[in-house]
């Protein structure tokens, strides 16, 4: 996605900011307020975006694209994931030290499934049970998974 599409996406724009700004429009960030903001790939932003949601991240100030004034303080908490490992970015110049430093107040590393097979196959096993004991008016969804295959397939029934 382009930076200047993201960066309206999340901090808005004014008015006449650009061909097709017919209204105000607010951020995601905006909508956000006194909640709680996904971002998924973080680690693929560019620097330009990142400097961006540092200073949000360190003011808790939108400045909206196209306009000259600073909102209001928004009270947003930002969970970020991605697949990459941002230390290393870090560590090679791919990605801001100090927007890192500023996301990663808790980490929660979820390995891949392949390589969390048996911690699933137990999870699946209670899962399974828990299916035959639930109402048949009860909507679910079972995993399955194929003997020697490396992926998982979802099913809408449990047999």
């Amino acid at each position: 996605m382009p930076d200047s599409l993201l960066e309206s996406e999340l901090f808005g724009h004014a008015k006449g900011s650009f061909t097709g700004a017919s209204c105000d429009k607010p951020g995601l960030l905006q909508l956000a307020h006194r909640g709680t903001l996904f971002l998924d790939e973080v680690g693929e932003t560019t620097s330009r975006m990142q400097t961006l949601l540092l200073r949000f991240l360190e003011t808790g100030e939108i400045q909206r694209v196209g306009s000259t004034i600073r909102e209001a303080k928004l009270d947003v908490r930002i969970i970020a994931a991605t697949n990459r490992d941002l230390s290393a970015s870090v560590s090679i110049g791919q990605f801001r030290q100090d927007f890192f430093y500023r996301l990663n107040v808790i980490r929660i590393h979820v390995p891949p499934l392949r390589s969390a097979w048996m911690i699933f196959r137990s999870f699946l096993s209670i899962s399974h049970r828990a299916c035959m004991h639930a109402p048949a008016s009860l909507p679910f969804v079972c995993i399955r998974h194929r003997a020697g295959a490396s992926n998982l397939s979802l099913a809408r029934q449990c047999s």
